[in-house]
């Protein structure tokens, strides 16, 4: 007799509903969190959820708050999809006599080489004749957020936040060896760099000079690195691309005539998001969302919007308080992040969560992980990741043809981030062969 025709015989006599296969499965998958040691030296928070009969299938302190990271962007990518639509806002001009007027919407995508360099804002203004203003009255914003580390702000991760970002709001430099070749983008900040035995960045937090060391043993040399977002930097690109007079203004006429320019989908500027977990986009769509919930751009203001219109139901779940997840200030809950991602399954085709987010073995910041025996994706998830914490959040799909909701949450570890996602693995894999 089989093994398991004990344990049904001894359900038929009894009659234990605890002996069914759906009662099982959860507590083999506590197994993982309460008597094996993969995840016992910090702090874990996991919940695993079936979007279709809506109900929890195992927690292991899912009600616990975290450090959510770059988990954070998920609460950002839903906000984006209630409010913003289908293709992001650029500009808000308005013709007054002899005069266009502007006011920037906070456009990530304008000239940034992650989409292609697309200036079609700068065409659109170019293409008016009339001498141009420059309004910035509306951006209510430091160029940091809350909780950000004061000492990152010349790495490429922490891009400064503005109403008309260009270039992705970061110097792009390439050096090639072999042809003694410097390109930049832009052209026109100042570059000192030094070609000697180690790596080495320097900017000052209030200006655009740079300095740049790189060992002689380089290959190729690609950098990027924050621009200070200043007047001349917007003046710089204007004049480039305009033949008409223009100026920049801290106020502008009030009028009801504002009329919006649309720039790139929006589909498009959240998979770069997702899928690379570029904080600048984050920043941006925030800014974005501020600009149609009001008549300003204000991140502080327009986070408390959102919590209280959109997810008022897991509003004491969260402390949020930027787009991209860089503050130390965010807490959420495992239970917080699955209300979300089930509002997105509910509200996008599968196809569509294919396309935003990252595929595990295959593409983003899980292209190295998470991939079936097969190769094909199962997992598509967002990560997160700060010194000390790693978290991950998304769907698997099962065997069987489920698709469930969970979130890993990894707080107070030491050293490198791999053997969690190891552990990670066995328990997405043990889940997508027994669901």
């Amino acid at each position: 007799m089989k093994p398991y025709s004990y344990l049904y015989i001894l359900c038929a006599f009894f009659g234990l509903s605890a002996c069914s296969t759906s009662n099982r499965i959860p507590s083999s998958v506590g197994n993982f969190f309460t008597r094996d040691t993969l995840f016992s030296d910090h702090f874990t928070g996991f919940l695993l959820y079936d979007p279709v009969k809506g109900e929890n299938i195992y927690a292991y302190h899912g009600n616990h708050f975290f450090t959510p990271a770059s988990n954070t962007k998920i609460l950002t990518m839903y906000s984006a999809l209630e409010v913003l639509p289908d293709t992001l806002p650029s500009v808000k001009y308005m013709s007054a006599g002899d005069t266009l007027y502007l006011r920037g919407m906070g456009d990530p995508t304008t000239l940034n080489p992650a989409f292609g360099h697309q200036d079609e804002v700068l065409k659109f203004i170019a293409g008016f004749k009339q001498p141009v203003v420059f309004c910035k009255d509306h951006f209510h914003n430091n160029h940091f957020g809350e909780g950000w580390a004061w000492d990152d702000y010349p790495y490429y991760y922490q891009a400064e936040k503005s109403d008309f970002p260009v270039f992705g709001n970061l110097l792009h430099l390439s050096y090639h060896p072999s042809r003694e070749e410097l390109i930049l983008y832009p052209g026109f900040v100042n570059v000192n760099y030094e070609i000697n035995d180690h790596w080495q960045l320097y900017r000052d937090l209030q200006d655009n000079n740079y300095e740049f060391n790189w060992p002689e043993s380089a290959n190729a040399v690609h950098i990027n690195s924050p621009l200070h977002m200043t007047d001349s930097i917007i003046e710089k690109v204007f004049n480039t691309y305009l033949t008409q007079d223009f100026r920049i203004s801290e106020s502008c006429p009030a009028s009801d005539h504002w009329q919006t320019f649309y720039s790139t989908p929006l589909d498009t500027a959240l998979s770069v998001m997702m899928k690379e977990s570029d904080n600048f986009i984050a920043e941006q769509l925030i800014l974005e969302i501020s600009g149609l919930l009001s008549d300003s751009l204000n991140t502080e203001k327009t986070i408390k919007e959102i919590k209280a219109r959109y997810l008022s139901e897991i509003a004491d779940q969260i402390e949020w308080h930027d787009g991209s997840g860089l503050s130390r200030y965010n807490l959420f809950t495992p239970e917080a992040i699955v209300t979300v991602l089930n509002k997105i399954y509910h509200r996008l085709s599968i196809a569509q969560i294919k396309k935003i987010f990252a595929a595990g073995g295959q593409s983003g910041t899980i292209a190295r992980w998470y991939a079936a025996d097969n190769g094909l994706p199962f997992v598509y998830a967002k990560t997160g990741s700060l010194s000390n914490v790693h978290c991950l959040s998304g769907y698997v799909f099962t065997d069987s043809g489920k698709i469930l909701i969970f979130s890993f949450m990894h707080n107070n570890f030491t050293g490198p981030s791999n053997t969690l996602k190891i552990n990670m693995n066995k328990v997405l894999q043990y889940i997508k062969s027994n669901f």
